[in-house]
C-alpha cells in the first residue's frame, strides 16, 4: 500500500512524463493523426519560383488564364478583385495578377482599361520559362508569397470564401 507522499510523487510523475511519451509515441507513428489540413487550396510541392512577378513585398493573388481572356475569365477576376476587397485593411498586402500567355498587343482597349481601373498587374508568359509554364493543367487561381513562390493553387469553380480564408492565414 502506498502512502499519501508516494501518491503525490506517483501523481507528479505521471503527470510531467506522460505528455513526453505520448509526443514520442506521436512521433514515431505519424498515421494515428489525422492527415486533415487547414489550407482549402492545392498545396503546390515543391513550389514553383516565378521571375516575373513585380519586384515588391507583397502577397500575389494570381489568375493564370493561358488562353485569351474573355467573359470567363473577367468573371474569374472580379471575383478575385472581391477577394482582395475583403481583407479589409489587409487589402494594401495583396497584389492581384493576371498571367496570359498573350502577347501585350492581343488584349483590348476594354481589357486594357478593366487592368487599369482594377490596379492589376498583367503579365505574358509567351516563351517564357517561369513557374507558370510547369503549372499542370489549364486555368487556375494561384497565391504567391512574398518571395514570389507559387504555393497554393485553386480550381476556378471554388468557392470564394476558401481562398479569402486561405490567403488571410498566409498574410497573418
Amino acid at each position: 500500500m502506498l502512502k499519501p507522499k508516494q501518491w503525490v510523487v506517483l501523481i507528479l510523475l505521471i503527470i510531467f512524463v506522460l505528455p513526453g511519451v505520448c509526443a514520442y509515441w506521436f512521433y514515431t507513428h505519424p498515421t494515428w493523426l489525422s492527415q486533415h489540413t487547414t489550407n482549402k487550396g492545392q498545396l503546390l510541392t515543391p513550389p514553383l519560383l516565378t521571375q516575373s512577378l513585380s519586384n515588391d513585398d507583397k502577397w500575389h493573388l494570381i489568375l493564370w488564364h493561358p488562353k485569351t481572356c474573355h467573359l470567363a475569365c473577367r468573371q474569374q477576376l472580379d471575383k478575385l478583385s472581391r477577394i482582395r476587397l475583403a481583407l479589409g485593411r489587409r487589402f494594401y498586402d495583396v497584389k492581384l495578377t493576371l498571367v496570359t500567355r498573350d502577347k501585350p498587343v492581343k488584349l483590348s482597349k476594354q481589357m486594357t482599361q478593366i487592368l487599369r481601373t482594377q490596379h492589376i498587374q498583367w503579365i505574358s508568359a509567351a516563351g517564357d520559362t517561369d513557374g507558370f509554364l510547369k503549372l499542370v493543367g489549364g486555368n487556375q487561381i494561384l497565391i504567391a508569397n512574398r518571395q514570389h513562390y507559387l504555393i497554393l493553387s485553386y480550381s476556378l469553380d471554388t468557392d470564394s470564401e476558401d481562398i479569402f480564408s486561405d490567403l488571410q492565414r498566409l498574410i497573418k
